[in-house]
């Protein structure tokens, strides 16, 4: 599905930018018009993450890291093993990005997780997509944290020592952390 993006894009009068997609935001009442079956998945899987996605931050010891530290952001959504064919079509939907995986969690369950952690559709489909159309549930404070983490990023803040304590602060009140 995502590939419908792609092409639309080249349509525009953005097309002619080195990263059109970086204006995902201001295309997507085009894209509602040219894609209709697009635009509505679209809708629909911004409902199903507040229900069922998760944006996450870890913070991992790396020794070859500069900091010693290593940060990936992800967006996540997990599904019992019946809805793997939606995972699917979700993987697609973002260029087929991102990974599937068996995660059998605390009961052995047949239980999957589609993971994204591919930085650039992170910051230029899913952080304008969920800026644009927001989220209903305290799930919403999660992507503010999420999106203040990618900012952090895209600066390059998490190289340092300081900006991994800022990441770290951010992570500790996002998801289970949040009162």
């Amino acid at each position: 599905m995502m590939k419908n993006y792609v092409k639309l894009v080249a349509m525009t009068p953005l097309a002619g930018q080195v990263n059109p997609l970086k204006n995902l935001g201001t295309l997507l009442n085009t894209i509602v018009y040219k894609n209709q079956e697009s635009y509505e998945f679209m809708l629909w899987l911004i409902g199903f993450t507040d229900g069922e996605g998760t944006f996450s931050v870890e913070i991992n010891k790396k020794d070859d890291m500069k900091s010693g530290f290593q940060v990936q952001i992800s967006y996540i959504i997990t599904q019992h093993g019946r809805d793997l064919d939606l995972l699917k079509k979700i993987k697609l939907y973002f260029n087929d990005s991102g990974e599937i995986k068996l995660n059998r969690g605390k009961n052995g369950g047949n239980i999957y997780q589609y993971r994204l952690r591919n930085i650039e559709i992170i910051q230029n489909i899913i952080i304008p997509l969920f800026s644009n159309y927001q989220l209903k549930t305290l799930k919403k404070l999660d992507f503010e944290d999420f999106k203040k983490v990618a900012e952090l990023m895209e600066k390059k803040e998490h190289l340092t020592l300081e900006g991994i304590e800022k990441i770290r602060k951010i992570k500790e009140g996002m998801n289970r952390g949040r009162k």
